[in-house]
């Protein structure tokens, strides 16, 4: 049996399996930015500017909205023109079509160097190494080399 507080009631004009799956990308997207990506919760200084890959699907969208009401920017990344409009309507300063921007072709990394400060969420699990490390600030040198 689940706690009543554990409920949360569901809209007769959204479908159970939308509802359902609403938790999950909520929890990834949270996931994403603030443990995996090392965000802090309260940033401090002049807000952080996070570029977002598949900014239309359902994670993208939520990363969109927790950077907005963190007080953070978004560069949102997308292959349509739809979800890029979605982007926008959520709080993304840029929305960048990645089949249609040549700049993107080939070398994200250092397109994304270019537009952002810190760090990159690509909730559809492509591998982003590159992009973190092009646009993350360097670690400090260990101990040992000071």
């Amino acid at each position: 049996m689940v706690p009543a507080t554990a409920l949360v009631p569901v809209p007769d004009s959204l479908p159970l399996d939308v509802a359902a799956a609403m938790p999950e990308q909520w929890q990834t997207a949270f996931q994403l930015l603030f443990v995996v990506g090392g965000l802090p919760l309260e940033p401090a200084g002049e807000p952080e500017t996070v570029l977002v890959y598949a900014a239309g699907s359902g994670v993208g969208t939520a990363v969109l909205q927790l950077l907005r009401m963190t007080g953070r920017h978004a560069i949102a990344v997308a292959g349509r023109a739809d979800k890029l409009a979605m982007a926008e309507s959520l709080g993304a300063r840029l929305a960048v079509n990645y089949k249609d921007d040549e700049e993107w072709h080939g070398e994200p990394e250092r397109a994304a160097a270019r537009r952002c400060r810190r760090g990159a969420d690509d909730s559809a699990g492509a591998p982003m190494t590159a992009a973190l490390g092009a646009t993350r600030p360097p670690p400090p040198p260990p101990a040992s080399a000071q």
